[in-house]
């Protein structure tokens, strides 16, 4: 006779249970672990867009679609391993106009990144660095410094998964990471993955001809935007001919031969694919600062 037979009832009901119970467990176990290598195999929701969006020839042209324009757009990151560059930024401010800036960039991708920023024809105020395993923060105004890790989606474009696009609300738009992550308003520029996703049929898209911008040739790409019925903004686009990546913009309130000039980028000079020499992304903040908290 088994040794369980020749249990109580009560106890072999427990030794029973207890191996229905390792049973489930486990194949609940093999369950979720095939599940996450099916996921494993799955696009990213970046990928499922680059998907449904073939790359159009390059370069492009003043003769090509919109479409072919918005298309190079969206597979720009993948189009350049490096940028070096220097550039103008500026809005409108109620105070004083136009306030300008020049920022300074130096990227290699993946997560690899340099940012001065300063006043326009100044001296850089504020650094933001990152070596791909740590970024650094460098603000001279405030006198202050900040360090922390790199997250894991900016380690590897394969290792960042936002949700998957939405089928019952509507298109969301998915941002390249570096956009959400890198402080200046030369990230959607320098990554206009995010904003190829806005250009839609509603935007009035019109190539409006061929340019040079930093010794590059360019693309000028105009969306325009409505409120009930009437003219609300003007966005001109100069697209890079062979990257995609924007290399100047102007936002306007209304239409810019009659609305006001609400903001601008435009790189001076840009270099792609060259070597980036010295060490532009390791970093140490001045002796004199103080390192700033979370509450700061």
């Amino acid at each position: 006779m088994s040794v369980i037979r020749r249990l109580p009832i009560s106890a072999r009901i427990a030794v029973c249970g207890l191996g229905l119970g390792i049973v489930v467990v486990a194949t609940a176990f093999v369950l979720r672990l095939w599940i996450a290598q099916v996921e494993a195999r799955q696009p990213n929701a970046i990928e499922q867009i680059l998907a449904n969006t073939p790359l159009p020839m390059t370069p492009v042209t003043g003769q090509s679609s919109p479409e072919e324009v918005r298309a190079l757009m969206l597979h720009s990151h993948e189009l350049w391993q490096t940028v070096q560059g220097q550039a103008t930024m500026g809005w409108l401010t109620s105070e004083e106009g136009m306030a300008e800036f020049t920022e300074t960039i130096q990227i290699q991708q993946f997560g690899k990144v340099r940012l001065e920023h300063g006043p326009l024809n100044g001296d850089p105020t504020f650094f933001w660095v990152s070596d791909g395993d740590s970024i650094w923060q460098e603000d001279l105004t405030q006198k202050t410094y900040s360090h922390g890790a790199v997250p894991p989606y900016l380690r590897s474009l394969e290792a960042y998964s936002p949700p998957r696009l939405p089928t019952d609300f509507g298109p969301v738009v998915i941002l390249h990471p570096l956009t959400g992550t890198m402080p200046t308003l030369l990230a959607e520029d320098l990554f206009p993955f995010g904003t190829a996703q806005t250009l839609d049929d509603d935007k009035h898209l019109a190539v409006l001809g061929e340019s040079v911008v930093a010794g590059r040739n360019a693309v000028i790409l105009r969306a325009e935007s409505t409120f009930e019925g009437a003219l609300d903004s003007t966005i001109l686009y100069w697209v890079d001919a062979t990257t995609g990546m924007v290399l100047k913009k102007e936002i306007y309130q209304g239409s810019p031969d009659s609305g006001q000039l609400a903001q601008h980028t435009y790189f001076n000079a840009v270099v792609f694919d060259e070597p980036i020499t010295g060490n532009p992304f390791t970093f140490s903040p001045d002796s004199d600062l103080i390192q700033a908290t979370p509450e700061d």
